[in-house]
């Protein structure tokens, strides 16, 4: 019995050890490979701020010229915040003829339906952050002629979380992706 024991115990210990030995390749391989594209990344950014150079050069200048052949319509992320750009900037030129007091209809009926509080005398509301208007123009002590309607509420918030977060999107993108953003360079670096 007691040698059926320790037949049972040392095959136990090898499948324990052979257990601990993959765990660690698979660690050390998971490390080597982060650890490869920490330093990559690293030279990367010293190069694009100029510190050293020449290291990455070829690598970078394909990736961009890669990128940078891709039209407009062949990158839908890019695509929709173009478009967005364009879309918020004439709905800011708009609430920007509201406040200017321009007399058109749709000017009237848009402040009338939607965003009483940008007509409200004080400064604040033409000159406003996106959030906090959006909290001054629903809050209780806000003068009821210059609140959102019930009817408009869900457009208003809708509209106005949109006209909020998506520069935020955008200046993620032009961040995180920036092959598209940077210059593409005709000829390869002296050596």
């Amino acid at each position: 019995m007691a040698v059926f024991g320790s037949h049972r115990f040392r095959d136990f210990c090898n499948l324990h050890d052979k257990i601990v030995a993959l765990l660690m390749t698979e660690l050390w391989s998971f490390y080597a490979v982060f650890a490869f594209t920490s330093v990559v990344n690293l030279i990367i950014g010293l190069e694009q701020d100029g510190i050293i150079d020449g290291f990455m050069t070829y690598y970078l200048k394909e990736v961009i010229q890669k990128v940078q052949k891709k039209g407009l319509l062949r990158r839908p992320l890019d695509l929709m915040l173009a478009i967005y750009l364009i879309l918020a900037t004439g709905f800011c030129i708009f609430r920007g003829m509201i406040a200017l007091d321009v007399p058109a209809d749709l000017c009237r009926s848009y402040i009338q339906l939607h965003e009483p509080y940008i007509k409200d005398p004080a400064a604040y509301p033409k000159l406003q952050a996106q959030f906090s208007h959006i909290g001054a123009s629903l809050h209780a002590r806000t003068p009821y002629i210059y609140r959102v309607p019930e009817e408009a509420k869900f457009y208003f918030l809708v509209l106005n979380i949109v006209y909020g977060i998506l520069p935020q999107l955008l200046a993620y993108r032009c961040v995180n992706k920036p092959e598209f953003f940077m210059k593409a360079k005709e000829e390869e670096k002296a050596q």
